[in-house]
């Protein structure tokens, strides 16, 4: 699926700025803000916009972060309560194809993942698929 460019973006032969493009977009900053508003209840670590932004960019270099951020982001409200345990973090994979499954259209023109994973897709779809982990606020107590 091929990134929507926004007009000031450059494509230099072929190449797109990734980084201008994540920091241009409000779901990278709702994201960094929602973990650091709901840090403690879903139990996550500290962590910088700089950070999520290079694992967006480079997630096979930042996989242990991206994994677990991504399970306790993901993972079913009634367990926010109960300890995180890092081995968990594994079945994010699955957590996310079925969010993804039910919630795609609301984000995208066609599944995003369709023939491939999250460390295959470009850096938009991944901080846009990011966008939808969160758990309703409703479900945050």
């Amino acid at each position: 699926m091929e990134p929507e460019i926004p007009e000031g973006i450059e494509e230099v032969e072929g190449d797109v700025d990734f980084l201008q493009l994540l920091r241009d977009s409000w779901e990278l900053a709702a994201i960094s803000q929602f973990c650091r508003i709901f840090s403690e209840t879903l139990k996550i670590r500290p962590f910088s916009t700089d950070k999520l932004e290079a694992a967006i960019l480079e997630p096979d270099e930042h996989g242990v972060f991206l994994s677990s951020l991504l399970y306790l982001l993901l993972r079913p409200a009634k367990e926010t309560r109960e300890p995180y345990i890092e081995r968990e973090s594994v079945v994010w994979e699955e957590l996310l194809k079925r969010k993804l499954d039910a919630q795609w259209p609301q984000a995208f023109t066609a599944h995003p993942m369709a023939g491939g994973d999250f460390y295959t897709i470009d850096p938009v779809s991944r901080v846009r698929q990011l966008g939808l982990c969160p758990l309703k606020q409703s479900n945050i107590t």
